[in-house]
């Protein structure tokens, strides 16, 4: 079994909107990333209908595919797209080789390189990134067992490598993270405010937790954590923070998630929702916004890494749904109200057609912002 990657580029607003995705594919080539590298109106977009054959316009638009090749054996299991120096887009890639995790980054549609960040069996499958000046900051899932969880590195995109040893993003001596703990972790794209969701005893009475703090300059986790007890009986994940957000509704951050409901069986189902809080307490504001209708959760384990992502804009918001016509867990999109509630319908990003030989359809999504 081999994973590829997928990517759609959209024109949103005066900016260029990468969504990348990860499918798992029949073991017919090499691990590779593909992009599809044109450019769709925002204006196009807009004219899709609601619920129909997206993807297939985006695809006539956007002919050339290229290759981003990952050495045989590695199987991609999440990736963040960055900007270099010099302006291209360059990707982050977590890989795994048998019990191993390794890292990658990717130069534009060139060669992908190892990286070297140690201690990489005590490293979980998130991976997440955000800029802050010059300077990246890589949050990622440390090991079970022990009272810090969630760690960081500063990452320089300029010479892609990591800068000096990992640091501590959550750390919570009041409760371990035994092994099996469900949690998601992250850093929105302004690398203002890192995130965490944890989930204890999924297997029998689950209890999630949400927690937040804010970062100084530097990416670097400086405020409080703070913390909200979500109702028991759910499961959370998948979750991705916005940076600070200005508009009518004030100073707010959206903050999205998946919430699953007899999680782990024959029965389970899924819902894609957006907490909005405010930009500097964290604090809800109001009650959760629905995406999403509770819908049949055939694959959760897919669904569990990165299936939610809010462009950096904010505009959009681009999850995965189970579609019950091909078997497969599609990309949909749908765009953001500035009160953080659903704007219009939600338009089909990817088709069946376009999942091709998978097994599950695509997982794993990320997103970029590249201005102009």
């Amino acid at each position: 079994m081999k994973q590829g990657k997928f990517l759609v580029l959209f024109l949103a607003g005066l900016s260029l909107l990468l969504i990348s995705a990860t499918r798992i594919v029949t073991p017919l080539v090499d691990t590779q990333v593909s992009a599809i590298s044109t450019t769709v109106s925002e204006q196009q977009i807009n004219q899709i209908p609601v619920n129909t054959n997206s993807a297939g316009s985006l695809i006539k638009l956007a002919p050339n595919i290229s290759t981003l090749p990952v050495p045989s054996g590695n199987v991609i299991t999440n990736a963040a797209p960055y900007l270099s120096d010099d302006g291209d887009v360059d990707f982050l890639l977590r890989t795994q080789a048998g019990t191993l995790p390794k890292f990658f980054y990717c130069e534009g549609t060139n060669d992908c390189s190892p990286l070297n960040i140690g201690g990489l069996a005590s490293l979980g499958p998130s991976l997440s990134y955000g800029a802050t000046g010059n300077t990246g900051i890589v949050n990622l899932i440390a090991k079970s067992g022990s009272s810090v969880y969630s760690q960081g590195n500063a990452f320089d995109p300029a010479n892609n490598r990591f800068l000096g040893p990992r640091f501590p993003m959550f750390s919570v001596p009041e409760k371990l993270f035994p092994a099996g703990v469900l949690s998601s972790v992250g850093v929105s794209a302004d690398a203002s405010a890192s995130f965490e969701v944890a989930n204890f005893n999924v297997p029998t009475a689950p209890q999630g937790y949400f927690l937040f703090r804010t970062n100084n300059t530097s990416g670097r986790p400086a405020g409080p954590i703070v913390r909200f007890t979500m109702p028991p009986e759910r499961v959370f994940s998948s979750a991705t923070l916005s940076g600070p957000i200005v508009n009518s509704s004030g100073d707010r951050r959206y903050f999205a998630y998946r919430e699953f409901q007899n999680f782990g069986q024959p029965n389970a189902t899924s819902q894609v929702k957006i907490q909005v809080l405010d930009a500097n307490t964290f604090q809800f504001i109001g009650t959760p916004k629905v995406f999403t209708p509770v819908v049949r959760s055939v694959y959760p384990q897919q669904e569990v890494p990165q299936s939610v992502v809010i462009e950096q804009g904010a505009l959009y918001l681009a999850y995965t749904q189970y579609n019950p016509t091909c078997n497969k867990n599609l990309i949909n999109i749908r765009a953001i109200n500035p009160d953080g509630s659903p704007k219009g319908g939600p338009k089909l990003l990817t088709t069946c057609g376009q999942a091709g030989p998978t097994l599950y359809g695509y997982e794993a999504l990320s997103s970029i912002r590249l201005r102009f």
